[in-house]
């Protein structure tokens, strides 16, 4: 609530329009994947905020299988190694996950019967981390244990992997398990991946780290050299999303925001985001441009979060996301879902149509969009960071709506439990009325029969 009170105050202050910016695949040599056919699309699907405990249960194993997809992405907090202080307590503290810990929740998903199956299904496997598999909630380049948990995780993304998937600089480089991928069909059509490390590096300067960023910009360069379809670029930290008073994402480190979106706008290939970390499903997109040019494109991004938990329950959850979609202004957010998900991509290279699903348990569809990929490339642009402009899809909120819109949300979220204590204030009272009425009774009783004996 803190948050979003300061945030309310300081909309009023800064200027919200500030600028920012078919078949199991059959490997070859590097990073390139050919699919076992001259396939006319690619399916990539990805998911993300698993915990892999004995007394939590991942329902979307079978639906995963069942739609069939070339690749898997892990988009982060794939386990979770640190625990709550107090367990029975969702809102305590976290404690740093420990050797023995990681190791265990590694090997209880390893040894997971569905997750097993799913493997054996010879879909490619790739991924990247978060907080929460990286070893701390929020954590970033000073925890003490990330070379652990970076073998740890590259044991389990690696679990049965063609060597043409495995990258050994991963365990190796000094900044970060950050890689990409591209998939490839015989007739030589592509797809590409990217996976950023958003923790190794992060500081209250930098998310990604200098060397990271030059990689990035290189890797996009050769997938537009290679004449990629479409570039996924996977962070386990939204992009897009604003006006959020808690968690992480891009928009707390602005700088890095507009870095990210400058150096996509460099490119002409088609650019999607990917990403995870909040528990429940979106669509948020932006339209971009060069200032003051009239050549707009779409930055779309695809988030799916909560394989095993979501803002779907308890009540008091979705109560609070379900105020926070109807009043906050969430201007780049189009569709949204809270039950648990995974995304489903279908690339189809003839038509250049990208279809864009989340699925639940049971195959249940709860966004389903297509989008022309050619909307989705950027002009090439080679403006410097401040040049390029982003503006929700929903139009920039004025800062008087902003402010009323998040004091609403204000009372939203403190009418429940004002509510509750106020019932209970009035309970309290009416029930000391009573003993005290019972008390006055007595002592008056009690005096009248003292004045009789005497």
């Amino acid at each position: 609530m803190v948050h979003l009170l300061v945030f309310c105050f300081m909309v009023q202050v800064l200027p919200i329009e500030s600028a920012w910016g078919a078949g199991a695949p059959v490997l070859v040599n590097g990073s390139r994947s050919t699919m076992s056919a001259a396939a006319s699309s690619i399916r990539i699907a990805f998911g993300s905020c698993n915990k892999a405990r004995e007394d939590v249960v991942n329902p979307l194993w079978d639906d995963i299988i069942d739609s069939h997809p070339d690749v898997w992405v892990w988009g982060g907090d794939n386990v979770y190694v640190d625990k709550h202080l107090i367990d029975i307590l969702p809102i305590s503290p976290r404690i740093k996950g420990t050797t023995t810990t990681i190791l265990q929740e590694y090997e209880f998903m390893r040894n997971n019967s569905e997750y097993q199956r799913f493997v054996d299904t010879g879909v490619a496997i790739i991924g990247t981390w978060d907080d929460h598999d990286y070893g701390l909630n929020d954590a970033g380049k000073d925890l003490d244990i990330k070379h652990e948990t970076r073998t740890a995780t590259l044991d389990f993304l690696e679990h049965k992997q063609p060597s043409t998937l495995v990258h050994p600089e991963r365990r190796t480089r000094d900044d970060g398990i950050y890689t990409s991928h591209t998939f490839t069909t015989k007739d030589n059509r592509s797809v590409g991946v990217v996976l950023l490390d958003s923790r190794w590096n992060k500081d209250p300067t930098t998310i990604l780290g200098a060397q990271q960023w030059s990689w990035l910009a290189d890797t996009l360069q050769e997938h537009q050299d290679a004449g990629v379809l479409v570039t996924f670029i996977l962070s386990s930290i939204q992009v897009l999303a604003d006006f959020r008073p808690i968690g992480e994402y891009w928009g707390r480190h602005p700088a890095e925001r507009n870095r990210l979106i400058s150096t996509i706008a460099r490119f002409n290939h088609s650019i999607v985001l990917l990403s995870g970390d909040v528990h429940l499903a979106a669509i948020n997109q932006a339209t971009c441009s060069e200032v003051a040019k009239e050549d707009p494109w779409t930055l779309l991004e695809v988030t799916s979060s909560g394989m095993t938990h979501s803002w779907e329950k308890p009540f008091w959850r979705k109560y609070i996301m379900l105020a926070s979609h109807w009043l906050l202004p969430w201007n780049h957010n189009t569709d949204w879902a809270l039950p648990l998900n995974f995304g489903v991509l279908d690339v189809d290279l003839e038509t250049e149509q990208l279809r864009v699903q989340v699925l639940g348990d049971g195959g249940v569809f709860m966004i389903d969009k297509t989008f022309d990929l050619k909307s989705l490339r950027p002009n090439g642009s080679t403006a410097r960071d401040s040049d390029v402009e982003c503006k929700p899809i929903l139009g920039v909120p004025a800062h008087a709506s902003v402010l009323v819109q998040c004091l609403l949300f204000l009372g939203m979220c403190a009418a429940p439990p004002l509510l509750v204590a106020s019932v209970v204030f009035y309970a309290a009272m009416r029930v000391r009325k009573f003993w005290v009425n019972r008390l006055k009774r007595r002592s008056s009783l009690d005096l009248e029969t003292l004045k009789k004996h005497v």
